[in-house]
């Protein structure tokens, strides 16, 4: 009896919300929004977001008991269901926001079948902004009649309007030239990248990277100017930097993780070597952190879920891409460099690593070109200094050790005679010649398998073995 009443008290709870969100409608329609209170307006936002994704057309597969009045009120084909997709297509109020629940919604068939069946799906899935969003989740959940119809509807208007577009001189993609738009699109995107680019052949994958890349142009062009100053904009910045960094992501995560047909290895073409790729998902990353430092403030340096993720990418990049780096124009690399030297000098142990990882592939490009006037060159000497300093001399996260280990030798490998300088100033500020003995013995083992150091395995290996005994031994001093 009491677990009947809660389950009738969650259905009661549901109900007043709907009809809470009715009155609301209401009173939009009827200019009556000054009578309204805003933060109630957000509360039924978020229930409407949050609530269908798990409790709507449930999947009762999943569960090994589902109260019956729950299950009856919500399951597939039952009229609250119904009642309730139908409700949701018509709050035009919050058009984005259920786009993307609806998207959520699709993943399933049964729920997207219900949907589709919905004569106000069709109406929201004519709205330029909507449709691609939509389009993406629901082709494949249709019968041949229905995309007849949904062709017929709603993708052969939208191409008609997009040609007549470019018959007046402008791009089909700025078709697109409202910033929520744009954005909407990114989120297509990303979820096209998390979920199937692994699968993409390589003229596929090329086609969206292009694509990708198009989209950001627009996006970059649609924000030039922009002065956001109030809380809620910044808000919408920093949400928009987090979509854009995560496509990026969900790009790059193809040039290791591909299960397509193809055996041709995406980014494998050596020096000299034919290629007819047009854009590569470097091309795209690389412009898209541009484009994300050309958007980044101070304050919204404050978030730290989206300085971890820019992080988190611009290390993909270098793993992935050491060769771009170099290439790239000045004022991008010393940003990118600087970045890096942020992330080491004033962000957690968490930022902290990504960047040590990063600067392991960029010093071994340097040794491999054996360039000692390039930029990169110069610019991976002033981090050896950082990372001695970071294992010598300062406390750190023992968690960093291996990473920065294998900046350190890397580092030390390509700058043997700065490394050289700078162990003589280090000996030389020891007061205590026992100490001095002991720190000079423990910087001798690190070359001691090799003179100068190579960036040979075996040796890299005794170099570890020489840097952990001398960290236990330092820990040892201090306690």
């Amino acid at each position: 009896m009491i677990l009947r009443e809660r389950l009738y008290s969650v259905i009661r709870l549901l109900s007043a919300f709907l009809r809470v969100s009715k009155v609301e409608s209401q009173a939009i329609r009827a200019d009556l929004t000054h009578l309204l209170s805003p933060q109630m307006g957000k509360d039924i936002v978020l229930f409407l977001k949050r609530w269908p994704k798990t409790y709507l057309l449930v999947d009762e597969k999943l569960y090994d008991w589902i109260s019956l009045p729950f299950s009856t009120a919500f399951r597939a084909g039952t009229e609250g269901s119904q009642w309730i997709i139908g409700y949701l297509l018509q709050k035009q109020d919050l058009v984005n926001d259920i786009v993307q629940l609806l998207v959520t919604l699709m993943e399933r068939r049964e729920r997207a079948i219900l949907i589709i069946q919905c004569e106000n799906w069709w109406n929201l899935a004519k709205q330029a902004e909507a449709h691609l969003l939509i389009s993406c989740q629901v082709l494949s959940h249709m019968d041949m009649e229905t995309k007849q119809q949904y062709w017929t509807e709603v993708l052969q208007p939208l191409q008609h309007q997009a040609g007549n577009h470019c018959h007046t001189g402008g791009p089909v993609w700025h078709f697109y030239k409202n910033t929520p738009e744009t954005v909407n699109l990114i989120i297509v995107f990303i979820d096209v990248t998390h979920k199937q680019i692994c699968y993409f052949e390589e003229s596929k994958a090329m086609n969206l990277y292009e694509a990708c890349l198009t989209l950001m142009q627009v996006h970059s062009k649609n924000n030039l100017g922009w002065q956001r100053i109030d809380v809620t904009a910044e808000e919408e910045q920093y949400q928009d930097l987090l979509l854009i960094m995560e496509l990026l992501t969900n790009l790059l995560s193809k040039e290791f993780i591909d299960f397509s047909d193809t055996d041709e290895v995406f980014r494998g073409h050596e020096p000299g070597q034919a290629t007819n790729r047009s854009v590569s998902a470097a091309d795209v990353g690389l412009y898209g952190v541009k484009l994300i430092l050309s958007m980044m403030s101070q304050d919204l340096l404050k978030f730290p879920t989206l300085f971890n993720q820019y992080y988190k990418l611009i290390t993909f990049i270098c793993e992935i891409f050491p060769e771009k780096i170099p290439q790239l124009p000045e004022d991008l690399f010393k940003s990118l460099m600087y970045s890096l030297k942020l992330g080491m000098t004033s962000m957690s142990s968490e930022v902290c690593q990504p960047c040590l990882e990063a600067l392991t592939p960029l010093a071994e490009l340097c040794a491999k070109a054996q360039e000692t006037d390039s930029p990169l060159f110069l610019a991976t000497r002033r981090f050896l200094k950082l990372v001695v300093d970071m294992l010598v001399l300062q406390k750190h996260n023992t968690e960093l050790t291996t990473v920065a280990g294998e900046a350190f030798y890397t580092l030390m490998c390509l700058h043997q005679a700065e490394y050289s300088e700078l162990v003589e100033t280090l000996l030389s500020s020891q007061q205590s010649p026992v100490i001095y003995q002991r720190s000079a013995d423990a910087f001798n083992k690190f070359t001691a398998s090799s003179t100068p150091p190579m960036l040979d395995r075996k040796q890299k290996m005794a170099f570890s073995k020489s840097l952990e005994e001398f960290m236990k031994n330092k820990n040892k001093e201090r306690e």
